[in-house]
């Protein structure tokens, strides 16, 4: 049986030499089929609409996501508190004033008994200069001095929203904080700051276990300071004490 060759006829379409500026002007606008860049009016609307549709019940999933997250925090407080939170039931400390920005890698003070400037370097006191010290100090001081929603619990105990005495700082509650030099001597104010912990009660040592093994790194200084000091009705410290 004798084998015949197989053959086919390709056919080229309309257009398909086209080249340069009139094959830009053809996909802008073909006026053979009507196609605006290569889409028909109906076959633009048909996508048009299908994305509308689409985008518009992603963004309709998106948002009923983030109610339903929104429901499951408090404005009021944190949701994880204490135990339950990373941060737990110890406060991390930090000091103030902070050192400038170009050393706020560093916690070393350096002060010199000689500088008595009075000028900042600048309004925000970002430079090496003793007074700039006590500029930060100031900045943070006019920070926490907002008494928006807090009262004096010294008359009206009320947790959580009470108002700090600034008058118990004696010397170091108004500028320059000791950063300057009298009579050649310098005693700066530093203070330290202990990080909010929410419904953290902070609650002192009892001073009949002092000198368990459980308070042997503690210095005899600071026992000795805690003893008396006194406690309260349950032979707990009344105060809670850093060791420096």
């Amino acid at each position: 049986k004798a084998q015949l060759p197989l053959g086919g006829t390709a056919i080229k379409p309309p257009g398909w030499d086209r080249k340069g500026l009139e094959a830009l002007k053809y996909m802008i606008y073909n006026p053979e089929t009507g196609e605006v860049l290569s889409r028909t009016p109906l076959s633009w609307l048909k996508i048009t609409v299908f994305y509308c549709i689409y985008y518009s019940l992603l963004a309709a999933f998106w948002v009923a996501c983030l109610q339903i997250f929104f429901l499951t925090l408090n404005d009021g407080e944190p949701k994880w508190k204490l135990g339950e939170s990373i941060i737990g039931t110890n406060p991390g400390v930090g000091v103030r004033p902070l050192n400038a920005d170009k050393k706020i890698d560093s916690s070393m003070f350096y002060l010199d008994v000689r500088d008595s400037k009075t000028k900042p370097t600048d309004d925000k006191g970002e430079g090496p200069l003793n007074i700039d010290y006590a500029t930060r100090m100031d900045l943070f001081m006019k920070k926490n001095s907002n008494a928006s929603g807090l009262v004096d619990c010294a008359a009206t105990p009320e947790k959580g929203k009470c108002l700090f005495d600034t008058a118990v700082l004696n010397e170091c509650e108004k500028s320059p904080y000791g950063f300057l030099p009298v009579n050649g001597n310098i005693q700066p104010c530093i203070f330290v700051k202990l990080n909010k912990i929410w419904n953290w009660a902070p609650k002192g040592v009892k001073v009949a276990d002092l000198d368990s093994k459980e308070f042997s790194d503690m210095s005899e200084s600071l026992k000795a300071k805690i003893r008396a000091d006194g406690v309260d009705g349950e032979g707990f410290a009344t105060h809670v004490y850093m060791d420096c």
